[in-house]
């Protein structure tokens, strides 16, 4: 035989309720016991300023004997009464005594007599005989005479050519004229430009003379003037030349009389 069928037990509603208040209240007290807490920092102390009075004979007379309490820089400065002054303000200079060091220093006197008598003997004991020997053959320059000769003045007006890289040089000597001028004329340089063969195409003042008609006539030399023509393998189709006239000058006298002889 068999047994009647056992039906399942079923929870009432507030049966329900009760079972679940009760495990969510278990996990509520387990989570603040094992959670973490939170570490509050103390608050800082705040110090408050406190005033004693001195009423006693013992205080009253402590207070007497510190002269520099009235001093507002007391800490802030070194002071004789403050903890500096112990501390290097009032300090001995140590003494120094070598440990190894049995007498006293001896000073070495100086004969002030001596002095460069060691030198002067050594001068007198050590002459050399070559000088006595240079005296007699040597020339007095103070009084010689030495002749030289004047510089030779230039005779006649002379042309200079300058160039660089491949410089030309004349064709044909160009003859300059004299000036009859008392002062001394200076050089006109003149600047030319030449071609291959030897032209001049074209010609600038540099330097004055200072003379408006000597440039002039330098500038008509300058202009005819005929070079060599260029060797082979020199580069460029034209280059510069500069032309330096020194100029010379005799006196009007000179030039009135040879007028005359003529």
């Amino acid at each position: 035989m068999t047994g009647p069928a056992t039906e399942p037990i079923r929870w009432s509603r507030r049966r329900w309720i009760v079972t679940v208040g009760v495990l969510l209240a278990a996990q509520v007290a387990l989570i603040f016991y094992f959670g973490e807490r939170s570490h509050r920092l103390p608050r800082a102390l705040r110090l408050r300023t406190a005033l004693h009075f001195a009423l006693d004979d013992w205080s009253t007379e402590r207070l007497e004997q510190l002269s520099g309490i009235v001093d507002p820089a007391l800490f802030a400065l070194p002071s004789q009464e403050g903890f500096s002054g112990k501390a290097w303000l009032t300090f001995a200079r140590p003494e120094y005594k070598a440990s190894t060091w049995s007498n006293s220093p001896v000073w070495l006197s100086l004969n002030s007599a001596r002095l460069g008598t060691e030198f002067a003997g050594f001068v007198q004991t050590n002459a050399l005989p070559v000088l006595a020997s240079i005296g007699s053959w040597t020339p007095d320059f103070a009084t010689a005479y030495i002749p030289v000769p004047p510089a030779a003045a230039a005779a006649a007006s002379q042309l200079r050519v300058d160039g660089s890289g491949f410089p030309r040089a004349l064709a044909a000597k160009i003859e300059l004229r004299s000036w009859p001028q008392e002062e001394v004329l200076s050089n006109s340089v003149v600047q030319v430009l030449v071609d291959r063969a030897g032209n001049t195409i074209s010609a600038r003042l540099l330097d004055s003379s200072g003379s408006k008609t000597v440039d002039d006539y330098a500038l008509q030399r300058a202009s005819a003037a005929r070079f060599e023509p260029a060797p082979q393998g020199a580069p460029g189709s034209a280059i510069f030349q500069r032309l330096v006239f020194q100029w010379h000058t005799i006196a009007a006298a000179q030039t009135n009389s040879l007028s005359v002889n003529r």
